[in-house]
């Protein structure tokens, strides 16, 4: 894999058993491909699940360019492949994760503060995900709500939150530690007086 001080991962994850095909294909997709070139990015780590001899055999017929693709199945440790993606001052831009618009792929992405596409999976309990992504992405910095079929669109608006963010010059990440200390713990009462709820 392609990495250094010019080069951005991007990260897709399609999920690994069951797997958000149209997303995956639209990253297959040649406008994708050269807006990720486009943009500075050399490597695109794409998981894809059951659906992974699919992919290769797609990417098969691929013409020759300066964008590597890296294609697995399944990684238990995806939120270490999604550190991959975190910029860190001198060493690393940083890149991006497009996923679903799952709860627990949104905080693996923002605990180790990597800039996230995305996607609402249609497909799922009648397009549940569409408003949720929206909301999401509206109220948080480091998300940018990507859409089927103009996917390509979401590139410069994730590179626009990481310019904005300073997420290309971040601190080496650091695991955190538990058990936390007991002055460092929110506990649920905590939460609830604050938020007042």
């Amino acid at each position: 894999m392609k990495t250094g001080p010019h080069s951005r991962v991007a990260l897709v994850t399609g999920g690994a058993t069951v797997v958000f095909r149209e997303l995956v294909d639209e990253t297959l997709m040649p406008k994708f491909l050269t807006a990720l070139q486009d943009h500075g990015f050399s490597t695109l780590l794409l998981q894809c699940g059951v659906y992974h001899d699919q992919v290769l055999a797609k990417l098969a017929s691929r013409e020759p360019d300066n964008l590597t693709i890296e294609v697995f199945d399944f990684d238990p440790d995806l939120k270490g492949r999604m550190r991959i993606c975190r910029g860190e001052a001198n060493l690393q831009p940083a890149g991006v994760v497009i996923s679903h618009a799952g709860t627990g792929t949104i905080a693996d992405c923002a605990e180790v503060q990597v800039a996230q596409i995305i996607v609402a999976n249609p497909n799922l309990m009648d397009n549940h995900q569409h408003e949720f992504a929206q909301s999401m992405a509206r109220d948080h910095a480091s998300l940018v709500h990507g859409r089927l079929g103009s996917l390509h669109e979401a590139i410069p608006e994730a590179l626009a939150v990481i310019k904005s963010l300073g997420l290309d010059s971040l601190e080496p990440y650091q695991e955190p530690v538990f058990p936390l200390r007991d002055e460092d713990r929110l506990t649920l009462i905590d939460q609830v007086i604050a938020h007042g709820v």
